[in-house]
């Protein structure tokens, strides 16, 4: 209702005493009074639900970022060697086409931001126990159209934190537009399918393993539809079964076997 509106109802409002008794002024505004309380109960529900806007987004979603994630473990060089190695066992064979990788804060996967480089992440010879790789890769299904691909790996003080940071990351009430749900594997892994920050949507796995977080990205070309969705989850389950923790029921397939080839 507009404000214009609003004075109109209130001249009417103040006319109505000089046009009848005075309850009967009383009857005419009640109900315009208890109409009004239902429409801000109304306005305050959706802000707190989660309710989508016209635009196709929620307002709840975009501002649900963990205010205080689990701090990451702090590590020296050898142990930040270690967490990149355990992501080459999936991104070894898009290595010709990675372009960004580095450190990367528990927030990244609710902000999509790049990751930071070594050298800037670097403090006192101790860095963020994390690390990110990505890479571009030819969709198998839109060639020549590629996919971005990525790998995360996330070092928290302990199981706890770890645990915390797991259902943090994988609620869908803290993404827009998303969908969350157990992955065929591996085994206690979770995937989540969400609009990202920058406009595209996005198929994501997590899988806890202790104090350990990991998280292999698809963003495909085109996803509009949800049968455009499943050959990302197909292929972040494929390659997340490569990681050393995974635990995998079926054998653990490699880039070619997942449909990425390198561009």
């Amino acid at each position: 209702m507009t404000s214009g509106q609003h004075q109109e109802d209130a001249e009417s409002a103040g006319k109505m005493p000089t046009q009848g008794p005075g309850w009967l002024g009383r009857r005419v505004r009640l109900p315009v009074l208890v109409t009004c309380l239902g429409i801000a109960i109304f306005a305050l529900l959706t802000s707190h639900s989660g309710i989508l806007s016209p635009a196709g987004g929620s307002s709840a979603a975009a501002a649900c970022v963990s205010p205080t994630p689990p701090p990451l473990r702090k590590v020296p060089g050898r142990q930040l060697e270690a967490l990149r190695a355990s992501l080459l066992l999936v991104m070894a064979p898009l290595s010709r086409s990675r372009y960004e990788w580095g450190t990367v804060p528990p927030e990244v996967v609710w902000t999509d931001n790049s990751p930071q480089s070594i050298g800037a992440s670097e403090a006192d010879g101790l860095w963020p126990a994390s690390y990110e790789m990505r890479s571009w890769v030819t969709d198998p299904l839109l060639a020549p159209e590629r996919d971005d691909i990525a790998a995360d790996v996330f070092l928290f003080a302990d199981s706890a934190h770890a645990r915390r940071f797991f259902a943090e990351a994988t609620a869908s009430r803290c993404h827009r537009d998303s969908t969350e749900q157990p992955a065929s594997e591996p085994p206690q892994a979770r995937n989540l399918i969400w609009v990202n920050p920058d406009g595209p949507t996005e198929e994501d796995v997590f899988l806890l393993r202790g104090p350990l977080v990991y998280r292999i990205v698809d963003v495909r070309p085109t996803t509009r539809f949800r049968a455009e969705q499943q050959p990302g989850v197909s292929r972040v389950n494929a390659l997340a079964c490569a990681l050393a923790d995974a635990d995998c029921v079926t054998p653990a397939r490699s880039a070619a076997a997942t449909g990425l080839r390198e561009r």
